[in-house]
């Protein structure tokens, strides 16, 4: 159906008809009235695109054109295909992981964790097995292309060929159109390599979060938030990179095998084996040492023998390149494959075995009489504070009297809550403000989330009890609210009878807005002669302005990030001046995103800046090994351009050798010695600027695990002095947040003193 706009003007509507391709496409020049789709609200192109278009990447061409015309979006980017859904590849993978789980009842191994092997391999095998295929082909090409140089070389020096192709025309046409076929099936199977790769790290994340959800307590208990993130984050991570090389691990040793065959065919069984077995070396070197043995078995160099040799140390590079990385990649993806599947095999709550609970609307949801509860002190003691500093209390309900006397009673060994009154009314929010929980704390804006679309959306109708040490803004939502202090109840009562005895639980985003506008309102009516404020529909006046001073003070308080979304989320039409002043400010912002003007932040400004060093930032690096880091740079940089440039010599020398122009001036042997000892210069200069380089590298890490050591240092200093739980008090914590991050980003690398 084509699209219509109506631009009305002088009572006159005008409609302009569009076709939906033109308007995807943003329309053409004059089109500004007209609305552009966003890229993210298109299908992707792959599900449409043709064989051809799929070979040839060619539907990720306005992608590319976009991103050339001006930095790429979020909303230039298209939707996921439909194969690629999470729901598509969990819906797969969750089918595939309940038959390995009969299996392994049927087995009798159902203590053991349930292999994820073949469920993710069957999710994934529809592209990886094509991958596969396209790999093997790519490989058999590439091993024909020497054979193909060689029979061309024969033809031009009037030779027969191993194909009995008399047209040099043929040979050429066939050695075009196997190496266009060699690498364009490369590409398409590392694509696919890496989608498949993409959708088992999808499948790896989604499993884990869907398996936090369904743990039972004591499950949780058994792990901290550094194990979720590992295995969401890094073994995700690798399992994905295991996808995009793991077919290496295998196709290299055997292109390698074959290469060595075939050059046994070519050259004699003798050069094969010698091949084979400096085959671990450089290959400049084997090519090298191939010459030695031939040429002291009695043979000359030719031009067609020399440059198919070369042809075939060629094929080699990819796999020697690409294998030590592949087989890294494969062991870090089984051992992440092996964690994933010891955590989805971790107790979970039975869907089944819950029964719905019905209550009477007057009647209490939870309630406890006289009750004692006693526990290890090592369980309890995980967090900011232990409960025997600061013993949890409990709230009082019995027969309407208040009973603020229960309390912990800590123990050497155990703690104990004795006499316990509590209870909730049905379908309430309890909002419980003290050293109570383990200290462990979400972020504000993670927070934000959680109690507007968790705790007042998903489960609003449920009876909820929550626990806040900070994020105070959150307590206006509360149905009541209990305080405790040294481990008693010090107050109880909804947000309006407690923050008039707790100050400092009264949200001071809420009470300075408030503030600043009695104020306004204040000095308004008092001046006689000043003109009444006037009101605009979406405009701040003068009044509703805050001074300078004051918006430093709330911008201070203010705990969560104004967006428009926040604002209208935190509620803040409990205070009705605050409201007028937070929706105007909602509106001017809609204003300037619906007026097309450019806005620049920080962060897009410091994301255009990666990548952009200069030269003395190399300079100061290089500095860190104690040498003159200018120096110290141009000697590298002329290691690498001499010891390239002995490498492209020995091929140069080679054609001289081959061709018999320098035979009457030196003998085989000669030439062949020749020849050995520019690879050997060249080998060697390599060799000598990768130790040089890895030295300043390692000399820069312990410069840097030494200043970071200092900083943990004088990190320790500050702990031991604060008798209060501080921030730092938590990220020392070993279940902390700073432990949980560190645990998720490092791999294997562990400081460079030890």
């Amino acid at each position: 159906m084509a699209k219509t706009d109506a631009l009305e003007k002088d009572d006159t509507a005008y409609v302009r008809v569009q076709t939906p391709r033109a308007s995807a496409a943003g329309g053409g020049k004059g089109d500004d009235a007209l609305a552009r789709v966003k890229a993210g609200e298109l299908p992707n192109p792959v599900d449409s695109a043709g064989l051809l278009s799929r070979v040839s990447l060619w539907w990720v061409g306005p992608l590319v054109s976009a991103g050339y015309k001006a930095p790429l979006s979020e909303d230039d980017v298209w939707k996921l295909p439909r194969v690629d859904g999470a729901v598509v590849l969990q819906d797969a993978f969750d089918g595939f992981y309940a038959q390995e789980q009969r299996k392994c009842e049927l087995a009798g191994t159902r203590e053991q964790p349930t292999p994820i092997y073949m469920p993710v391999w069957h999710a994934t095998k529809a592209k990886m097995a094509l991958a596969i295929v396209l790999h093997v082909l790519s490989a058999s090409l590439s091993m024909v292309q020497p054979l193909l140089i060689k029979a061309l070389l024969q033809y031009l020096q009037g030779k027969g060929n191993m194909f009995h192709i008399a047209s040099g025309y043929t040979i050429a046409a066939l050695l075009v159109v196997s190496t266009f076929a060699s690498v364009s099936m490369l590409d398409y199977g590392m694509y696919l390599t890496m989608r498949a790769g993409l959708n088992a790290r999808m499948i790896a994340v989604n499993s884990v979060y869907q398996k936090i959800l369904k743990l039972t307590t004591s499950a949780r208990q058994a792990m901290n938030s550094g194990d979720i993130i590992t295995l969401a984050g890094a073994d995700s991570e690798r399992l994905a990179a295991a996808y995009g090389l793991g077919v290496w691990t295998v196709l290299s040793p055997v292109m390698i095998a074959i290469v060595c065959a075939l050059i046994g065919a070519e050259m004699g069984w003798y050069v094969g084996l010698t091949a084979a077995g400096i085959a671990a070396l450089t290959l400049s070197f084997m090519v090298a040492m191939c010459f030695v043995v031939y040429v002291y078995a009695g043979n000359e160099i030719d031009v067609p023998t020399a440059f198919t040799l070369l042809a075939f140390a060629g094929v080699c590079r990819q796999p020697f390149g690409i294998f030590s990385n592949a087989v890294v990649f494969v062991s870090e993806a089984i051992a992440s494959m092996q964690r994933i599947a010891k955590f989805l095999a971790a107790d979970e709550i039975d869907p089944k075995s819950g029964k719905a609970a019905s209550f009477h609307d007057d009647a209490a949801a939870i309630e406890i009489r006289d009750g004692d509860f006693s526990w290890a002190g090592a369980v309890a003691a995980t967090g900011m504070q232990s409960f025997g500093d600061k013993a949890l209390a409990a709230t009082p309900a019995d027969d309407g009297a208040d009973n603020t006397e229960a309390a912990a009673a800590p123990a050497p060994s155990k703690l104990i809550l004795s006499n316990i009154n509590l209870s909730i009314q049905s379908g309430s929010l309890t909002i419980v403000v003290g050293a109570v929980g383990s200290g462990n704390a979400l972020d504000v804006h993670v927070a934000n989330s959680v109690f507007f679309q968790c705790v007042l959306g998903l489960v609003r109708d449920k009876t909820r009890v929550l626990v806040l040490n900070s994020h105070y803004h959150l307590l206006p939502h509360a149905d009541r609210i209990i305080v405790l202090a040294d481990g008693k109840v010090v107050g109880d009562g909804s947000y309006d009878d407690v923050k008039s005895a707790f100050a400092y639980l009264e949200d001071q985003s809420h009470s300075k807005v408030a503030e600043g506008a009695a104020n306004d309102g204040a000095s308004a009516a008092g001046d006689s002669d000043a003109e009444p404020p006037k009101s605009t529909d979406g405009e701040e006046t003068e009044s509703d302005l805050l001074t300078d001073e004051a918006a430093e003070d709330m911008r201070d308080s203010i705990a969560y990030s104004e967006t428009p979304e926040t604002m209208e989320r935190l509620s803040l039409r409990r205070i009705s001046n605050a409201n007028s002043t937070v929706s105007r400010r909602v509106k001017s912002a809609r204003k300037v995103e619906e007026s097309g003007k450019k806005n620049v932040s920080m962060m897009l400004k410091e994301d255009r800046q990666i990548g952009k060093l200069g030269w003395r930032v190399y300079a100061d690096f290089y500095a860190t090994s104690g040498h003159n880091g200018v120096v110290l740079g141009v000697v590298i940089f002329a290691a690498f351009a001499i010891g390239q440039g002995a490498l492209l010599g020995s091929d140069y020398f080679l054609t001289y050798w081959s061709n018999g122009s320098m035979s009457d001036t030196f003998s085989e042997k000669t030439l062949m010695w020749l020849y050995t000892a520019i690879v050997v210069i060249a080998t060697a200069l390599t060799a000598l600027r990768a130790v040089v380089f890895t030295e300043i590298c390692i000399r820069r890490i312990i410069v840097l695990d030494e200043a970071t050591a200092n900083v943990d240092q004088e990190l320790d200093r500050m702990i031991q002095v604060t008798e209060f739980d501080s921030p730092a008090n938590l990220l020392a914590k070993p279940d902390g947040i700073f432990a949980s991050l560190m645990n998720s980003t490092k791999k294997s690398a562990g400081a460079p003193g030890k």
